[in-house]
């Protein structure tokens, strides 16, 4: 549960071999592996805007306002296959995708303002487009609260699940107007320390149907 909000500190040598190997440095700063340029285009053949929202390729695609590597502190997270299997109190949870692959799990705490997950996206002007994602908890004390913002603006909002292991689906619209670029972002507005755990897989954003 996230009841740990210290953070560690680095170790000469090993804090610049953990950011080399890792993808990304603790302490607060933006992380995760750019993919395609900072402003990707979708998919040529799903349309897919958020690629690696599965997160079988890790942390590439995405960025975090969150420390990377860990899901035994506060304000952390960590690209994984079941919880249980790095925090003994938490509950065993497969991804969403195929039941054997990686999600991301969160360790939430009293940072609203920080996003957990982010992306920059090309858009087509005056397009309509769908995002969805999956969430569950991994520990069902105070169940995360997310809200999903493009350029700024609230989308909807997801509180997930109070049974542990179980997945829930948020899907919402937005629409591009005369903009060519969507700053996608994903906020925890929990601010409780015990308890906030959660994981997100299957991060999608598709343009609507005509």
């Amino acid at each position: 549960m996230a009841r740990f909000s210290r953070k560690f500190p680095a170790v000469a040598g090993v804090w610049i071999i953990a950011c080399m190997f890792a993808g990304g440095c603790s302490g607060g700063a933006r992380q995760g592996a750019k993919m395609d340029g900072d402003a990707s285009g979708p998919d040529p053949i799903t349309g897919e805007l958020l690629r690696n929202g599965d997160f079988e390729r890790g942390r590439a695609g995405f960025e975090s306002d969150y420390t990377a590597g860990t899901i035994m502190q506060a304000q952390a997270y960590d690209i994984l296959r079941d919880p249980h299997a790095v925090h003994d109190e938490a509950t065993s949870l497969s991804d969403h995708t195929t039941g054997k692959g990686l999600m991301l799990a969160v360790n939430g705490g009293d940072a609203p303002d920080r996003a957990v997950w982010s992306r920059t996206v090309r858009v087509r002007p005056g397009t309509g487009y769908i995002f969805s994602l999956w969430l569950a908890s991994w520990y069902p004390s105070a169940p995360a609260q997310l809200d999903i913002r493009i350029n700024g603006q609230s989308i909807g909002r997801i509180t997930a699940p109070a049974l542990g292991g179980t997945w829930k689906e948020f899907r919402g619209t937005w629409k591009s107007g005369g903009t060519e670029k969507a700053r996608v972002e994903i906020f925890d507005l929990n601010t409780a320390i015990s308890g906030n755990d959660f994981a997100i897989d299957d991060i999608s954003m598709t343009a609507a149907p005509m």
